[in-house]
């Protein structure tokens, strides 16, 4: 999923996109550092200062290191696989939450029993069905990329304008 994803961000850096063209969450990971330089600043020049560092960035090439945008926390849990997703920009596909309890329960618990030198014993039936869950997420989520780059999915959604009954613009 890591790696999947931060290609997936890698992809967006490539096509040389303006940052205000991208929805909003990938804009956020682009203009993040802007906003921590505002945290514990009361001073309305130096904010208004940011903002127009902001819109210079939004005007800007999107580039952003993929790390900055996906973080599995070390432990992928069904909450910060959702959370990736939406930071993607991404929907959260109805596979994900079907198979919620399987990824918290099965994957996270059974790697954190071994990584904490617990004895963990498999049948071979149960082996086979979390390598092929496992496969069925991988699958879904490799799709969804893929999917997300040919639609252009990344893009903000063109707002069309509405005419006033005079035909200038509200």
């Amino acid at each position: 999923m890591k790696d999947a994803s931060q290609a997936y961000v890698r992809t967006i850096n490539s096509r040389q996109i303006r940052t205000m063209d991208l929805k909003h969450c990938l804009q956020a990971a682009a203009l993040t550092s802007h906003f921590k330089r505002t945290e514990g600043s009361g001073k309305l020049s130096f904010i208004g200062t940011v903002l127009s560092d902001i819109d210079r960035s939004r005007s800007a090439v999107f580039s952003v290191q993929p790390e900055k945008v996906v973080d599995t926390e070390s432990n992928l849990s069904s909450v910060v696989f959702a959370e990736n997703i939406a930071r993607l920009g991404l929907v959260q596909a109805d596979v994900y939450d079907m198979r919620a309890a399987f990824i918290d329960a099965k994957l996270v618990a059974g790697r954190n029993q071994v990584a904490h030198g617990e004895l963990v014993t498999f049948k071979t039936e149960e082996a086979i069905a979390r390598i092929d869950g496992v496969l069925l997420l991988l699958d879904g989520f490799a799709n969804q990329l893929i999917d997300a780059v040919r639609d252009e999915a990344f893009m903000q959604e063109k707002v069309p304008m509405v005419a006033t009954p005079s035909g200038s613009p509200p």
